[in-house]
């Protein structure tokens, strides 16, 4: 991801791009383009933007409608999205280019998302996906180009002439299922939307030799494969209205009228109908009953381009119930046909009634509008069903190398060996659960895993007080107000509910001396210290989004850690690398000059092989008798030392950290975890859950790790 994002977002500081980035995805970030940099009296701007929160159902109904305040969600969801993911989606920034221009398009919003989509398209990337990428950009750059300048930019021609290397001889492009409906699910959308943005493309682009004959395939693919549902029938009438030999005129007619057959009582339509066999994945019914954003707007925009008058009474109907079920923060809402756990089709929903009120003569606000002011609103999260999955295999020290390393292999063995440790223990451990939510949003995809497990920690803070006051009580306050803090800040950049209830839990069990009386159980080097819990909690309040470090309880608990660490000296290096990380964070933890020493001391106990060893982190005894081990290099020590040091301004192209990175990469076994001997004993090695954890977490600080590819 690194350097698509360098480029195309032109990302200054080089050093400080990447830095636990899987931890942070905080907005103060500096994701800008120079050149589009703005005031927030010209509307909003990836330097300004505040997200507009989480799609939630219960959002309360805006008291009357504005088409300012749509637009304003409709910018900073776009860039917010692109800010946090660095990558586009056909429910956020494609939308969003497809949508603009029918308001405004000379706002720095537009600039700056249209400068994203124009590098995508000429530096196209190899990805699991690369055909439905390929479609979504050339088309959304084509219909862009023609509702603003009308011309074909070169990027456009560059795009579309690539689009058909991907086409297939039956005519079809294969096509990324993700069961996210509309589009991420069947290649039928990719065909229509290929048509659509080949007809409209400026300056005759479907004469051309290539566009010719691609289309003839187009129209040989849709002979021969009918649609399978109404979303299909209406975006194949889409096409029609610019690629001829698609629709005949009395099949459109069939068309508008089924979508009239299907508007609801109060005016409006709703998603569901328009897809009755889209399946969910979260097992709940889906709704066929309430109206929504995307099934309105949708449904009003292609009745208007396929001619239907904007006074006829069905479509101000239509019109009415857009104007009248408007959020709050200016969107319109649209449940996921898939999961509960997100709506980003919300942001689709939004453009389409955007388009929709603009196809029936709603005018542009005067001035564009500026970012949000206050909190973005939160909500809580649903707990997606639980299934049983298979235990990974035995941690064993001689398990085999992997002949290469895999993204797909280390991701695979996070979900499973958490999923395992969470059915088969029933509970939340240091050295796996834990680390598990603080990688597992550095790779690629939020799975089904990643939200059973966060759902799971977060009724423990809607739990009363564990059965184990103490030490364990303590322990577990910090560490799932730390996770949770840390996920909330990789994910949405959004402070949840839950979360600041186990955040402000965590001070009432703070010691008189600043620190956390903490669980030893000898269990290096999380179970063993009250220091490590210190670290964490301070973690903990420097991370939480939303500002949450400057709350007066905060402030007051940050003023006890600080005097905690000015009168208990580190006792190992691993204390000091966790103090360290808490700097990068707090400031009146360290010096410039105590973290300058520390940062040299980890580089100095680097091993000839580039790799660290977690036991040279520690002073730790083991139970079992036997001797540590000093020399060989593991994932926790490397992945924990590099992911501190880039934390720290350590800079990816430093050759020590190019060394250690060159390890991991030569070190995952075939499991695809990353072997650590527990400091304790040799009868279990869990310690390398937390190892694997710490590996993705370093490669993702390194550049290594690609957010926005879908791994296969």
């Amino acid at each position: 991801m690194k350097e698509f994002t360098d480029n195309f977002l032109r990302s200054r500081k080089e050093d400080a791009m990447k830095i636990g980035i899987s931890l942070l995805m905080l907005g103060t970030m500096a994701l800008l383009s120079p050149a589009a940099v703005s005031s927030a009296s010209e509307g909003v701007t990836l330097e300004n933007v505040v997200s507009p929160g989480p799609n939630r159902p219960e959002e309360p109904f805006a008291e009357e409608f504005s088409m300012r305040e749509a637009v304003r969600f409709l910018d900073s969801a776009a860039l917010t999205w692109q800010k946090q993911r660095a990558c586009f989606a056909c429910h956020s920034n494609y939308a969003f280019l497809m949508a603009r221009p029918a308001i405004a398009h000379d706002v720095p919003a537009h600039r700056q998302i249209r400068e994203a989509a124009e590098y995508l398209a000429m530096h196209p990337r190899k990805t699991g996906y690369q055909p439905t990428e390929a479609v979504m950009v050339a088309s959304v750059l084509a219909q862009n180009d023609a509702a603003t300048t009308g011309k074909l930019h070169p990027a456009t021609r560059f795009a579309l002439d690539r689009i058909w290397e991907f086409q297939r001889e039956d005519g079809g492009w294969t096509w990324l299922d993700d069961n996210e409906p509309p589009s991420e699910i069947e290649e039928h959308y990719g065909v229509t939307m290929a048509a659509i943005g080949v007809g409209i493309a400026p300056d005759n682009y479907s004469q051309t030799l290539a566009a010719k004959r691609g289309l003839e395939k187009i129209r040989q693919y849709l002979r021969n494969n009918p649609p399978v549902n109404m979303h299909h029938r209406a975006m194949k009438m889409l096409a029609s209205l610019h690629v001829d030999g698609i629709m005949t005129e009395g099949e459109r007619r069939e068309v508008v009228e089924g979508l009239f057959a299907l508007q609801k009582g109060d005016g409006g339509w709703n998603l569901a109908t328009l897809g009755t066999n889209w399946k969910r994945s979260d097992g709940t019914p889906q709704d066929y009953e309430t109206s929504d954003g995307y099934g309105t707007g949708f449904v009003i925009y292609a009745l208007r381009s396929a001619g239907v008058p904007a006074d006829d009474p069905r479509i101000q109907k239509g019109v009415q119930w857009l104007k009248t079920h408007q959020r709050a923060s200016g969107r319109w809402f649209t449940r996921s046909m898939d999961k509960d756990s997100r709506q980003y089709i919300t942001h689709s929903g939004t453009a389409y009634a955007i388009l929709a009120l603009a196809a029936c003569g709603e005018t542009a606000p005067a001035t564009p509008p500026g970012p949000y002011e206050g909190p973005p609103v939160t909500s809580e999260r649903p707990s997606p069903p639980t299934t049983q999955v298979p235990s990974p295999s035995l941690i064993q020290p001689d398990e085999p190398f992997r002949r290469e390393y895999s993204l797909k292999a280390a991701a695979q063995y996070l979900d499973a060996a958490a999923q395992a440790w969470h059915q088969e223990k029933r509970c939340f451990a240091c050295h796996t659960d834990y680390p598990y939510l603080l990688a597992r949003p550095a790779v690629p995809r939020y799975l089904a895993a990643h939200d059973k497990i966060r759902s799971t920690l977060e009724g423990r803070v809607n739990e009363p007080w564990v059965k184990k006051p103490g030490p364990y009580q303590n322990s577990e306050s910090v560490m799932v107000a730390a996770v949770l803090a840390c996920n909330d800040a990789a994910t949405t950049g959004e402070l949840h509910p839950l979360t600041r209830k186990a955040l402000d839990r965590m001070w009432t069990v703070q010691g008189d001396d600043g620190g956390w009386t903490w669980q030893k159980g000898n269990r290096p080097p999380s179970g063993v210290d009250d220091y490590y819990g210190t670290a964490m909690a301070a973690v903990a309040a420097g991370v939480a989004p939303d500002g949450y470090s400057e709350t007066a309880t905060a402030k007051k608990g940050l003023e006890g850690i600080r005097k905690y660490f000015q009168n208990n000296a580190p006792a190992n290096m691993h204390n000091r690398a966790m103090l360290l990380w808490a700097s990068t964070y707090i400031d009146g933890l360290m010096s410039p000059d105590q973290r300058r020493r520390v940062i040299e001391g980890l580089l100095a106990i680097q091993k000839s092989d580039g790799g660290w060893a977690l036991a040279t982190l520690g002073n730790w005894k083991r139970s079992d008798g036997n001797e540590q081990d000093y020399e060989s290099s593991d994932g926790y020590g490397t992945g924990f030392v590099i992911y501190v040091l880039r934390r720290a301004g350590v800079i990816a192209g430093d050759p020590r950290i190019q060394k250690g990175v060159a390890w991991l990469k030569t070190h995952q076994r075939a499991s695809g975890r990353w072997f650590t001997r527990s400091p304790n004993t040799d009868r279990m090695h869990y310690i390398s859950n937390a190892g694997t954890a710490y590996a993705i977490l370093a490669l993702e600080a390194c550049g290594e790790i690609d957010r926005t590819r879908q791994i296969r």
